[in-house]
């Protein structure tokens, strides 16, 4: 009897055959994990807490007015597929051009301080999602400070080329 226990006892602990050990699920999940959690030079990463501060923000001096904002999920394997262009879109965002003192003078000329880019962690909490009516990932959504019901969902490929289309399309930033 003590033994038919004890063989029950190690059999349910054992993981049924064709399974992996919980180190080896963790190392795939590792593998599989997408690289957007890291930081990313030229993009914030927007928390929950302070996602509407940043977006639709009370004092407007020196604040972004549009704000391309990057949906993902941890598990999201598509995701991955816009680090490239986001990385992309944030250097041309911020590289200093040979005649940068006189854009800074003609800011109201060339609007290159006008678009920012985040990227929120939908997994973190379901607020935003459900605010903003995000259902899938990846999803890309571009914000205007000025007018709170303005939100323009990307449609188009995952690259640098598209990205670029779209704020052309849609906002009037220079880049």
């Amino acid at each position: 009897m003590l033994l038919c226990a004890l063989v029950s006892c190690v059999l349910a602990a054992r993981p049924p055959l064709g399974t992996k050990s919980l180190s080896e699920q963790m190392r795939l999940m590792e593998k599989r994990a997408n690289r957007l959690h890291k930081p990313i030079d030229g993009v914030v990463d927007l928390k929950a807490d302070f996602f509407d501060r940043y977006i639709h923000p009370k004092q407007h001096r020196n604040k972004s007015r549009y704000w391309l904002v990057f949906f993902y999920s941890s598990w999201c394997i598509t995701c991955d597929e816009f680090l490239e262009p986001l990385t992309q879109l944030a250097q041309k965002l911020h590289e200093r051009l040979p005649n940068e003192d006189q854009i800074r003078i003609k800011q109201r000329d060339t609007p290159r301080g006008q678009l920012s880019i985040g990227k929120h962690d939908a997994t973190t909490t379901e607020v935003i999602t459900m605010k903003y009516d995000v259902e899938g990932f990846p999803t890309l959504l571009l914000f205007d400070r000025d007018d709170a019901n303005k939100r323009v969902r990307y449609e188009g490929e995952h690259t640098f080329d598209g990205l670029l289309d779209f704020i052309r399309e849609h906002t009037d930033v220079r880049i």
